[in-house]
Formats: C-alpha cells, sequence, structure tokens
C-alpha cells in the first residue's frame, strides 16, 4: 500500500515487535514487523482514526464517533461500539449533541488494567467501556459556552480510579467507575483556553 494523499498525524504504536498505525487516503489501520516492515496487516476503516492502544490482544482505535476494537494478530474487525447512541441515555449526555458532528478522533484510547476499561473521547464526549461486558457504562459531555460544545481534545489520563480529561476550558477530574465529576480545575479565563 501507499500513502498517496495523507500521511498519519497521530504516533504509531510498538507491541511486542509490532508496529501499529493508521495512514493512507482512506486513514487504513496498518500493523507492521517493526524489524523487517513487513506488513502483517492492515484494516480499511475509511475514517479519522486515533493513535491506536493494544491490551489483551486487541488493537482499540477512535474512529469517528466509534470505538473500534481489532484482532492484534489479523487486524479484524471485532466490535464496532457506536458511542453517541450508547451515550444518549445517561444522565451526563447533553442531547443537543445529537445534532452535532460525531467529531474527529485525535486522541488514543486509555486501558485501566485494574478494572478493564478502555476511556476514550471522541472530541465531544468521553466515555468509558466495560471489556468484558463489551459495552459503554458511561459517558459524559463537555460543557457547552454559546451553544457550541467545548471539545475533550487531550487523551484521557487513568490514576486512582479517577479518569482527567480536558475540555476547551477546565480540567475535571472524574470517577472511573460512575463518570460522576470529583472536581474540576478551570483556572482563570486564559490558563486553560486555546
Amino acid at each position: 500500500h501507499s500513502f498517496p494523499t495523507r500521511r498519519s498525524s497521530d504516533l504509531p504504536t510498538i507491541y511486542d515487535s509490532l508496529l501499529i498505525f493508521y495512514a493512507g487516503t482512506y486513514e487504513d489501520l496498518f500493523c507492521i514487523n517493526a524489524h523487517s516492515g513487513e506488513q502483517i496487516w492492515y484494516e480499511s476503516i475509511q475514517l479519522n482514526v486515533s493513535s491506536p492502544t493494544v491490551y489483551d490482544d486487541r488493537v482499540y482505535a477512535i474512529k469517528g464517533g466509534h470505538l473500534g476494537i481489532y484482532s492484534l494478530t489479523t487486524g479484524d474487525l471485532l466490535h464496532d461500539v457506536f458511542v453517541r447512541d450508547s451515550i444518549k441515555n445517561t444522565t451526563t449526555f447533553n442531547s443537543s449533541l445529537a445534532s452535532q458532528t460525531t467529531g474527529n478522533a485525535f486522541t488514543a484510547p486509555v486501558v485501566d488494567t485494574i478494572n478493564r476499561f478502555v476511556y476514550s473521547n471522541s472530541q465531544l464526549e468521553v466515555t468509558a467501556y466495560d471489556i468484558d461486558q463489551q459495552k459503554v457504562l458511561w459517558g459524559r459531555s463537555g460543557k457547552f459556552w454559546g451553544g457550541i460544545p467545548q471539545v475533550f481534545a487531550v487523551t484521557p489520563t487513568f490514576y486512582n480510579n479517577e479518569v482527567f480529561v480536558i475540555d476547551s476550558d477546565c480540567l475535571y477530574s472524574l470517577n472511573s467507575i460512575t463518570g460522576e465529576e470529583i472536581w474540576k480545575f478551570c483556572g482563570d479565563d486564559s490558563d486553560l483556553s486555546y
């Protein structure tokens, strides 16, 4: 495969001598041998895909409003979790987002190996996906300012049963099990805004 019109803008992931990344006109997901450069597999995604994360022989990548879960050995799509539908019924989802774009993926999913959750965001919301139950447990949209959703534009961080995310204005600490806000830090008007 060649990469004629688009180069990858996210970091590749290396795992057990495998290099996993997306590139190409249609944002294909590739796995190559890091020692030889030999292609192991590729999966046609056709959506903007995040830097992948590998855990338990699975590759996790955010693609638009979806969490794609792929086999590490074959690249086959195992699960395609449509995050928008999954979080519409949660208390923190703002229903006006349904008419907004699903958002592009610019961040990597993060795996919580203790609870076996995958935390991810697709700009407009952050979600927790339960690996064992194969479902989204909770989702949380960013706050609104002037009717415009503030995006989560950085990769979530997990520590001590808390998930940390930043929207356009604030840093949030969320309970990793429930998604409830524990605290937030907003600084003054210019500290966290971009």
